[in-house]
């Protein structure tokens, strides 16, 4: 029994003693394993940062660059439609062969010559709209939805003044086989159109262009097709001339129109310009342009032709219905300068 109680003391006094060292090792463990445990500075003066244990050690995310935001564009401009001369001869030979009629037997015409109007170039007003995506994949890259409008007002392409001399030799009387009137025969011509195109764009800037109200300069191609409308009038006004030998008045009258509506041409168009900003979300934009168009236009005529007397040129002594189509083979090619406001959607 007493052998029992010494062994018991021995280990009392035992579990003591390590509990003691345990309790002096137990900081330098903690330190040792621990390991988030941020070390700590000392300044000049000796004095000690006490650590901060709840300091986020979780790298932040890299900054990505901001995203380019997509546009959406207004321009006003003007085209410059290059001479068609193809069609300015289709013109002049149409006139030639339903109103002055050189080489018919009955009503030949004779006396006057045609003459043109037309210049170089025809200034056509246009207006844009065009909606400007940026590529995910190139900040450089844009794609792009345009429609664009134009319209040419009525002008005279052709024209001839003077006396026009009919003669008829199937004439019901010989005094009317040939007949002299004063007056004038007036071609006029008017176009509108639309034009939707899909296309891709590039911009390029650099440090001293951004200090110019971050100016980008930009390049583009796109294709679409033109949806072109077009009308001519053709207006022969001849003053009626009295016939003693029949006791009658008698005149020539002509009006004729040729007209398409909606006819499809292939299209493509270049563009350079520039950009800078006005405001946060606003900008103002300088475009030049070159557009060509090329297809088959197919004019349908509806007139007539007609001899009348009377006073009030109700008796119809002739008439000749005009109608058909005349296809045309067109190509255009047009210049053009845009000025256009952006805002940044």
């Amino acid at each position: 029994m007493i052998s029992l109680l010494l062994v018991a003391l021995k280990m009392r006094h035992t579990l003591l003693y390590a509990s003691v060292l345990f309790l002096f090792a137990l900081p330098a463990i903690a330190k040792e394993n621990s390991p988030t445990a941020p070390e700590t500075a000392t300044d000049e003066k000796g004095n000690t940062a006490q650590p901060d244990f709840f300091a986020d050690s979780t790298p932040l995310p890299a900054q990505k660059a901001p995203k380019r935001r997509s546009y959406f564009t207004v321009g006003l401009g003007s085209r410059m439609v290059l001479a068609d001369t193809q069609g300015m001869s289709d013109t002049r030979q149409f006139a030639s062969d339903n109103i002055l009629r050189p080489n018919e037997a009955i009503y030949k015409g004779s006396g006057v010559t045609l003459a043109e109007h037309s210049s170089a170039y025809t200034f056509e007003p246009t207006l844009r709209a065009e909606w400007e995506i940026p590529a995910e994949r190139y900040s450089w890259l844009s794609i792009l939805w345009s429609l664009e409008g134009g319209y040419s007002p009525a002008r005279e392409i052709l024209s001839a003044a003077g006396s026009f001399r009919y003669q008829n030799a199937q004439a019901a009387n010989v005094a009317l086989t040939d007949l002299t009137y004063s007056g004038s025969l007036s071609v006029t011509e008017q176009r509108f159109n639309l034009t939707p195109m899909f296309g891709l764009g590039a911009e390029y800037t650099n440090g001293w262009l951004q200090g110019l109200q971050e100016t980008h300069l930009l390049a583009r191609l796109s294709v679409g097709a033109m949806f072109a409308s077009g009308q001519r009038h053709y207006v022969l006004s001849l003053a009626p001339q009295y016939v003693s030998a029949v006791n009658d008045t008698y005149v020539i009258q002509s009006e004729i129109t040729q007209s398409h509506t909606m006819s499809v041409l292939p299209a493509a168009r270049a563009e350079l310009g520039a950009r800078a900003r006005l405001s946060s979300r606003l900008h103002i934009a300088l475009l030049f342009s070159v557009t060509a168009v090329y297809g088959n236009i197919g004019w349908e005529s509806q007139g007539y032709f007609a001899e009348r007397a009377g006073l009030s040129a109700d008796k119809n002594i002739y008439q000749k219905v005009v109608s058909g189509i005349a296809d045309q083979a067109y190509l255009g090619l047009a210049p053009a300068v845009f000025l256009a406001l952006s805002t940044e959607l």
